[in-house]
C-alpha cells in the first residue's frame, strides 16, 4: 500500500507551515502507525533544517522519541495531521510551477 499523510507544522507563535509525507508499506498501516510514522519524518527533517547534527554530533544517534522531543520542546513545534489517504498504486506528486 502507498499513503499520503498531510498535515501542518505549527510553532509557539501560530506560524502554519502545511507539509505532506509519504510512505509505503506491504502490510496495511494503521492511523496510529501512519501518525508515528509522519511525526518522526517531519522531526528529523527539522532537525537536520536547523543543523541539530553540526551542533551535537551526537544527534546522528538519536532515536525517533529524541527527534520528536527535540520537535516539541526545543523547537516548540506542535504538528496538525488532517488527512490519510492509502492506494494501492505508487502516488507521484509534483509541484507545480
Amino acid at each position: 500500500m502507498y499513503y499520503l499523510v498531510l498535515g501542518a507544522e505549527v510553532d509557539e507563535d501560530g506560524d502554519i507551515a502545511i507539509f505532506y509525507k509519504q510512505f509505503s508499506s506491504e502490510q496495511e498501516l494503521t492511523k496510529k502507525e501512519l501518525i508515528n510514522l509522519t511525526e518522526v519524518a517531519v522531526a528529523k527533517d527539522i532537525a537536520e533544517e536547523r543543523g541539530i547534527h553540526e551542533v551535537e554530533p551526537e544527534s546522528k544517534n538519536w532515536e525517533d522519541n529524541e527527534y520528536i522531543g527535540f520537535m516539541k520542546s526545543r523547537c516548540a513545534i506542535e504538528l496538525q495531521i488532517d488527512r490519510f489517504f492509502e492506494s494501492t498504486s505508487p502516488i507521484n506528486l509534483q509541484e507545480v510551477e
